[in-house]
């Protein structure tokens, strides 16, 4: 990203400050050019809506991070969580069926307090 740790420092301030309004206040970057504000819609203040539960995000910012304006910022990130998320719900789905398999018997399996056989793997 960059050497110096304050412009980093920067970077992902502004970068947590961009998910929050997005993810917490349904944050969209404003519809005028000269704005420097984003514009909160609280219809769209749903966490379940941007993010996926138990999922794990990573972020890799650039330095435009740091030169572009608010707004700017904030409409990226909600450009970017809706494809992860439209990506994910597509994913999610595929796997649900090998979640809940009716083959799979979880009532057999061994207990785990019980104590392994005596019997040696050579007899």
């Amino acid at each position: 990203l960059h050497k110096s740790g304050a412009i980093r420092k920067v970077v992902r301030s502004r970068l947590k400050e961009a998910l929050r309004l997005v993810v917490v206040r349904g944050a969209r970057g404003s519809d005028t050019r000269e704005a420097n504000s984003a514009v909160l819609d609280e219809n769209d203040a749903a966490p379940e809506k941007w993010v996926m539960k138990d999922w794990t995000y990573v972020f890799k910012p650039t330095l435009a991070l740091y030169k572009s304006p608010m707004p700017t910022i904030v409409d990226e990130v909600r450009i970017g969580l809706r494809a992860v998320k439209s990506m994910a719900d597509k994913l999610e789905a595929r796997w649900q069926p090998r979640m809940t398999s009716p083959n799979r018997d979880v009532t057999r399996t061994r207990p785990l307090d019980r104590k392994p056989s005596k019997k040696s793997f050579r007899e």
